[in-house]
């Protein structure tokens, strides 16, 4: 459960949040900010793709269309948002992708207030999108960061995920909320973790700069007397890039699970013996905090990181794992192998990890900033403590 001291009024404020990409039951929109919104005296709804219309732990799930084309997507799913969210008649609305940033600035027209959830730095993500002929994504780098400079100025809040994301925005309107794990998931260890089979572990999307073709190139470079094995929870994109993945002679020593909704992450992290982190030093990688960083430590699990200025930050100042050189299998195959031979340094790694997660990496003052933000926008008094539980049905976060 997560306590959090806020401050509240009677009647409830209705809040609806958006997304056109994220499915409902995405973690982050769920069961953070939905989860305490909810527990903080808030009606809360969410318009996001999902099967069917339902209620989720107090939440109103309102379902739209996810087309499979990104250009249907951007057209005909946003429509069926925007369509929604005007039904919905919400006090508070707050939209979780890029592509929503015209339907806020209908809602603004509209009179309403309206909140923006910025998970990545845009233009410069857009600047590795694979799907993009290369001599046109400058161009649309350029005009996403005016469309954001400009929403910064006309939106009632900005919600950051992290601080270098936060920085591209007005101070006076941007909060920044990490996506940190809530203490929900801080689960008793079920398996002790020198009983664990040596089992290495990356989850999250996989992409041609996240580092996982290197990541199984480097499995395939271990000791063969060593019988570690890697699992892979998660999504290659593009599809074609799977295909590549199973060239590699590390892919004897891979278990693909695929996409995995979050009881399927939490099963992963309880079996695991080591998490990676193997992003490649390319665009805003630069300063990137994953949240699987976090969901690793509250695990146990001694990291394996790309030596990237925001990864060394945390993962020196805990001292949970081993840092090497983006993009070199050869070193990350002798980390792994130095944590797999040496488990008693790697149990206490993890513990540093995870003590660090229960003390301060978790998702109670994330909580407190986000709720002293509508605060804000919706001018609520009083006082009252709020509790947040996990949902237990919800999508994967990256």
């Amino acid at each position: 459960m997560v306590k959090v001291m806020t401050e509240v009024n009677e009647a409830g404020k209705k809040v609806c949040m958006l997304s056109a990409v994220r499915p409902a039951t995405e973690h982050r929109m769920l069961s953070k900010e939905g989860a305490s919104l909810v527990h903080a005296g808030y009606r809360v709804s969410i318009v996001a793709p999902h099967p069917h219309d339902e209620m989720i732990s107090g939440i109103t799930i309102k379902a739209v269309h996810r087309f499979t084309s990104r250009v249907a997507r951007m057209v005909g799913t946003t429509w069926f948002v925007y369509r929604e969210a005007l039904r919905q008649r919400a006090d508070v609305y707050h939209f979780h992708n890029t592509e929503l940033i015209p339907v806020g600035w209908m809602l603004k027209l509209h009179g309403k207030r309206v909140l923006y959830d910025v998970r990545e730095d845009t233009p410069a993500d857009i600047l590795d999108k694979h799907y993009l002929p290369r001599w046109v994504r400058p161009a649309i780098a350029w005009a996403v960061d005016i469309a954001e400079k400009l929403s910064g100025r006309l939106f009632d809040g900005i919600v950051a995920a992290t601080l270098h994301i936060g920085k591209r925005f007005p101070p006076s309107k941007t909060v920044v909320v990490q996506s940190f794990p809530l203490l929900d998931e801080a689960l008793p260890v079920s398996r002790p973790y020198l009983d664990r089979p040596p089992l290495v572990l990356y989850i999250g999307s996989i992409s041609p700069t996240r580092g996982v073709l290197e990541l199984i190139e480097a499995m395939g470079l271990l000791a063969e007397t060593l019988p570690a094995r890697l699992a892979i929870g998660g999504e290659f994109e593009p599809a074609e890039l799977e295909q590549e993945a199973r060239q590699k002679p590390g892919w004897k020593r891979t278990d693909y699970a695929g996409w995995q909704n979050r009881q399927g992450l939490l099963d992963l992290l309880a079996r695991a013996r080591i998490g990676v982190v193997p992003f490649l030093s390319t665009g805003w990688h630069m300063d990137i905090q994953p949240i699987k960083l976090f969901e690793y430590m509250i695990a146990g699990l001694p990291i394996v990181s790309s030596n990237l200025p925001r990864l060394r930050a945390v993962v020196q100042e805990v001292q949970c794992g081993i840092l090497v050189e983006p993009g070199q299998p050869e070193a990350f195959a002798e980390a792994i192998q130095w944590l797999l031979e040496h488990p008693a340094e790697a149990q206490a790694m993890g513990e540093r990890g995870r003590q660090a997660v229960l003390q301060t990496y978790n998702w109670n003052s994330q909580a407190r900033l986000l709720l002293d933000l509508y605060r804000r926008v919706t001018g609520r008094v009083g006082s009252s403590t709020v509790t947040v539980s996990l949902p237990h049905e919800m999508a994967q976060e990256d």
